[in-house]
């Protein structure tokens, strides 16, 4: 298993949409959004540069981590899954492997979101609280490794870049992650808050107040990871069945 695991991670790296959409594309977002006002002043007990900055790590995070469904649409597309299940390789592993990836390949995103944040918008934090941030934001992406398994088995190698896309884009804006749900209508507020995305970067929202993270909100978050997970569990058996139909 580690050696897939490391020729798993190698791949991404070498892969230059990746870097592009999910590591350079938040930090873009995040610098123009805090340049322009849409975050100005306090929100949430902090500053609007540092909530902003979490929100803009959470959202290329999510982007990384469902980024994993497309490697395993163009897999069954081009018959590598099927190859993979010949070998000794075992279905726990394979997909241990994929959600393992999809969290180790969130570090890059929060990484340099955050430095674009100390860096060129001032934000300062104690070294633990940095620490606290990046722990939380990539334990708290299984969820989304989950969904990005399970959309990998959902839908074709064709159709499964743009239905991400679809998704991790909605899920970001419903749940807050490019303005704050503080300043949605009422009703949008209320949908954000039950969603996993929101709940998801509340952990880094609340850890910069200084505050632990809010037990209904991981209750939340556990719930989508939990219904994610047997989704994908059900999709990988019943794409299992079919090969071997």
């Amino acid at each position: 298993m580690s050696t897939y695991l490391s020729i798993e991670l190698r791949r991404v790296w070498r892969n230059r949409m990746y870097l592009l959409f999910t590591v350079g594309f938040p930090v873009v977002i995040y610098l123009v959004f805090s340049h322009v006002g849409v975050t100005n002043g306090r929100i949430a007990g902090t500053t609007g540069n540092a909530y902003s900055m979490v929100s803009m790590a959470a959202f290329g995070a999510v982007s990384a981590a469902l980024f994993i469904g497309t490697r395993i649409a163009v897999e069954r597309r081009i018959g590598w899954a099927r190859q993979l299940r010949l070998t000794a390789l075992s279905g726990r592993d394979y997909l241990t492997v994929k959600v393992v990836v999809a969290m180790l390949t969130t570090l890059p995103t929060i990484g340099l979101v955050f430095l674009a944040g100390a860096l060129t918008n001032g934000v300062t934090l104690p070294a633990l609280r940095w620490v606290e941030l990046v722990l939380l934001l990539v334990i708290g992406i299984l969820p989304f490794a989950a969904l990005g398994v399970a959309l990998g088995y959902l839908v074709g190698g064709d159709a499964a870049q743009p239905v991400i896309t679809a998704v991790y884009m909605t899920l970001s804006l419903l749940g807050g992650l490019w303005f704050p749900a503080s300043l949605m209508p009422s009703v949008m507020r209320a949908v954000a808050q039950v969603l996993p995305t929101y709940r998801y970067a509340e952990l880094g929202w609340r850890t910069l107040a200084g505050e632990a993270p809010d037990i209904q909100g991981i209750g939340i978050l556990a719930y989508w990871g939990l219904l994610f997970a047997v989704a994908a569990l059900i999709l990988y058996r019943r794409a299992g069945r079919r090969l071997t139909a």
